[in-house]
């Protein structure tokens, strides 16, 4: 398989796992949820910031994690792929925790947020936070 098959694959793979994510929560939000408390409290949820970030906010993700696993299954020469995709996965999965951390204070703070710009503000930190992680090691020594 060609790289740029290879990428495509991976994309539409982590774009699979990422509609099944989806898929999954709502089922058992639906299943769950709404029979003990009613549709209106389950509206309330679906609407607020913290779930639709739980819910939309690991597309990213999900998008690398396929590419990974489709490079690790079929590439045969491309380390440098995967290691520029663990560091991708790194970075955003602990940009995803820190918003939804703050997320969580904000929610108990009882600070109105539009969910709109929770994601925005959520992909934005996902992004500096991997950034950032690609120039500075735990440790505090720069790469570069």
């Amino acid at each position: 398989m060609g790289d740029t098959m290879q990428d495509i694959v991976g994309c539409l793979f982590g774009a699979t796992m990422f509609a099944a994510w989806v898929i999954v929560v709502t089922t058992l939000v639906r299943l769950f949820l709404i029979p003990a408390y009613g549709p209106e409290p389950t509206y309330s949820l679906f609407t607020s910031p913290m779930f639709t970030w739980i819910l939309f906010g690991p597309a990213p993700l999900f998008i690398f994690i396929g590419h990974f696993i489709v490079l690790v299954a079929f590439a045969r020469n491309s380390e440098e792929k995967r290691r520029f995709d663990l560091k991708v996965i790194k970075g955003m999965a602990l940009g995803f925790c820190l918003w939804l951390f703050a997320l969580t204070a904000i929610s108990y703070a009882r600070i109105d947020i539009s969910y709109v710009i929770s994601g925005i503000i959520g992909y934005l930190l996902m992004g500096a936070v991997f950034l950032l992680s690609d120039h500075v090691s735990i440790t505090g020594n720069h790469h570069g």
